[in-house]
Order: structure tokens, then C-alpha cells, then sequence
């Protein structure tokens, strides 16, 4: 009778070395692939929502046009008072807010007691300055800073990273502005005005008003071509202002601020376009180069340059 012995074959205990180095340069080369796309992705995703949010801010522009006769919010009006504080500002979003926020903003005060509004004010209901507007231990509900944590079009770009930069102050996740600015110029400025006509007629075509700013209300109507005007812009400064003296070095400037560092607003937030916010890098955007988004005074919103930007707030 024949005995048959089983030979034993020796087990494999697990990966050498080599063979897990190996693995781990594929599983890092796939990393490295895969996250710029993914970067590539989200970033489309958020220039997307943005434009989106824009739009409906368009849409609240008409819907007041159409409950206040025909005229469109200034981008900023400073009134004085009888009580302190003596000088309140009102913005644009303090004029349309009550068109998107839909539902009233709800907080509560340290006693447990509910305010709500659908009303949005920059300064909020104590006045005076924005770090004023608040109550108790909680935030002043028509506040315009209450509403940037939560679900509105009015903080309505993800990629806004809330950082402002005036003169030498550096505000870091900026209360009071929420990363968009309204354009001055419904009908100009006029290039071919000369220097001489900056103070007759320039200025009061603005839509700003204070006692040291002249402006005006403008009709929905008196925009000209809203195809192409700019309404709404994304910026690093709550105003958006063309200096005069730039006036005459046209066309389409400018190329000087360009590949300023975060938070970007150079000559003391006098140019303030923020066109790094959605281009293909971070910081130094050329100023042809599409990356950052502009509602038009039709209703449509875009991907635009930095020179388009300034464009459609100049041309004739």
C-alpha cells in the first residue's frame, strides 16, 4: 500500500516592501490627478451658484422698481437725523432685502424674546455703526451681518472669502459687506466730458448720495444699454468707486491692479473689482482673463474680465 506524503508549500505572508511602495506611488499619482479636477470642479460649481444668486438679486431690483415707480436703489444714501447717531446710511441691499429673504429673520435675546424682520439695514436697528447693531447677546435681526452665515442670495458667492483690506485696516470676515458692490453710473461717465465738467455734471450722475457725494435716483428706464451695463459686481470694498482722475486714461483700464495679494483691494478700496475671486488662480489674474461675475442692468449675469468689469460701469 502505497504512503503519499503532502508537501507544503511555503504561504505568502503579505507585501514586501518594494510591492508597498509601489502601491502607495500609484494610490498618490491618482491623488495628484484627481484633485485638481475635483479643486477644478467645486470651483465651477461655486461661480455657478454665484451667478445664480446674482440673478435673483436682479430679479429684486425690478420687483422694487416696480413698487416704487419705475427708480432703482442708490448704491449708498447717507441721510442726517434728529437723534444720535445724526448720519445713517442706507445700501443697496438695505432696499431689496425684503425681496429675497422670503421668510422674516428670527433671533432671540438672551430673556428668551423673539425679533423678526424681512427688512435689511446696514447699520441695523441701533444706528451708528455697524458693531453697534446688535442686542443682548444676540444679532440685530435686520442687520445686514446677521444674514451672512445663512441660506440668502444677499452673501450669495461661496468663493467671498470676507476680507477687506482699507488703507492700512484689515477687516477679516467682514460684517457689514457681502462681497458684492452696486455699480455708480447708470448713464456715465462720459470720456470725451472735459476736466472741467467733472464738478458740473459728473458727479451728480452717480447714485450714491451724501452731503459730500452729490447723486440721484435713477429709473430702471435711465440705465443705458442694460444689456451691457453693469448692476452688481463682486468686489473686495462695499463701494465701488472709479477714481476721476482716471477718468481721461481710458479705454478699459486699468492693468495696473492686478496681482495684488488676498485680500486685494489696493489704493485704499478706490478699485475694488475683485477678479481673482473665480479665475483659474488665486492671486494674479490678468485683466483679460475671465474670473469674476457681473449682473448686467437686463437681468443676465456673466463670467467676465476684469476689463469688462470696468467696461460696462464707463463706456458711453
Amino acid at each position: 500500500m502505497c504512503q503519499c506524503t503532502s508537501i507544503k508549500r511555503p504561504g505568502r505572508g503579505g507585501f514586501t516592501l518594494v510591492e508597498l511602495l509601489v502601491v502607495i506611488a500609484i494610490i498618490a499619482l491618482l491623488i495628484s490627478i484627481l484633485l485638481p479636477a475635483l479643486s477644478a470642479a467645486r470651483r465651477a460649481a461655486d461661480k455657478t451658484k454665484c451667478l445664480s444668486n446674482m440673478k435673483q438679486l436682479g430679479n429684486a431690483y425690478f420687483m422694487y422698481a416696480l413698487d416704487n415707480k419705475g427708480y432703482w436703489p442708490v448704491a449708498e444714501h447717507t441721510y442726517t437725523t434728529t437723534t444720535s447717531p445724526t448720519s445713517h446710511d442706507k445700501r443697496w441691499h438695505d432696499y431689496i432685502g425684503r425681496y429675497v429673504l422670503g421668510s422674516p429673520v428670527t433671533v432671540y435675546d438672551s430673556a428668551g424674546k423673539a425679533y423678526e424682520s424681512r427688512d435689511v439695514d446696514f447699520y441695523g436697528t441701533m444706528g451708528g455703526s455697524s458693531s453697534q447693531a446688535e442686542f443682548g447677546n444676540t444679532t440685530d435681526p435686520v442687520w445686514i451681518g446677521t444674514l451672512k452665515d445663512r441660506n440668502t442670495c444677499m452673501w450669495g458667492c461661496p468663493t467671498w472669502r470676507r476680507a477687506t483690506l482699507v488703507t492700512t485696516t484689515y477687516t477679516i470676515n467682514n460684517p457689514s459687506h457681502p462681497g458684492y458692490a452696486m455699480m455708480w453710473y447708470p448713464m456715465s461717465p462720459n470720456d470725451s466730458d472735459p476736466p472741467g465738467a467733472l464738478n458740473n455734471n459728473f458727479f451728480s450722475r452717480r447714485v450714491i448720495i451724501s452731503p459730500t457725494r452729490p447723486g440721484q435716483y435713477f429709473k430702471q428706464t435711465q440705465w443705458r444699454n442694460p444689456g451691457e451695463r453693469g448692476l452688481l459686481c463682486e468686489s473686495v470694498h462695499a463701494n465701488l468707486n472709479i477714481l476721476a482722475g482716471g477718468l481721461f486714461s481710458w479705454p478699459w483700464q486699468p492693468e495696473n491692479p492686478t496681482g495684488q495679494p488676498f485680500p486685494q483691494v489696493p489704493d485704499g478700496g478706490t478699485w475694488a473689482f475683485d477678479f481673482n475671486r473665480h479665475g483659474r488662480l488665486l492671486i494674479g489674474n490678468k485683466a483679460t482673463d475671465p474670473s469674476m461675475n457681473l449682473l448686467y442692468c437686463d437681468g443676465h449675469a456673466a463670467t467676465v474680465s476684469c476689463r469688462e468689469a470696468y467696461r460696462s460701469t464707463r463706456f458711453n
